[in-house]
């Protein structure tokens, strides 16, 4: 499985083609396929999978129901932002005009890694996307502290049947 990471300075040429930077481009090299799926993102961005992430991701929308109006617009939607792109020799993708407009891209583009897929953003508007260090930092605990919830024993109460707390049984419920 790919791992993309960090946040890189690119440039779309007057053509609409993205060098992808050299590390991205050495991952890729690691998964297997050439091709990659560019998505329009639920925010003004494109999003990119290589062609195994998108089997999973494929597949999850396949299995909405077609007969369910909401689904099957969801389904159309979906499938209508997407294009098939293949990197050149020289590493470059080659992002469709309406991709472009959608994503409000020109020249300047930050991408970035975001674990299994990468994101593609204007750089004049991605920041507003970014969190703050100071929410991240807050955020932290509600994402990456411990989901472990840490339950009361219970214990039997033999005598009467009935099944306590230890918190219980102390205060003589």
């Amino acid at each position: 499985m790919p791992a993309f990471y960090g946040k890189y300075d690119c440039k779309i040429d007057a053509k609409g083609r993205l060098t992808l930077p050299a590390r991205i481009k050495n991952v890729l090299a690691d998964c297997d396929g050439e091709k990659l799926m560019l998505v329009k993102g639920f925010e003004p961005c494109l999003t990119v999978y290589t062609e195994d992430i998108w089997v999973d991701t494929y597949e999850k929308v396949m299995n909405l129901n077609p007969f369910d109006p909401q689904q099957l617009r969801f389904q159309r939607s979906f499938f209508a932002g997407c294009m098939e792109v293949e990197p050149d020799k020289s590493s470059r993708i080659l992002i469709p005009k309406d991709m472009l407009q959608y994503a409000q891209m020109e020249s300047d583009i930050h991408l970035i890694g975001v674990g299994n897929r990468l994101e593609l953003w204007s750089a004049e508007i991605s920041g507003a996307f970014i969190m703050p260090p100071d929410e991240m930092a807050l955020s932290s605990k509600d994402y990456l502290g411990s989901r472990v919830q840490k339950e009361e024993p219970v214990v039997v109460n033999i005598n009467k049947g009935e099944v306590q707390t230890i918190k219980e049984q102390n205060s003589g419920k």
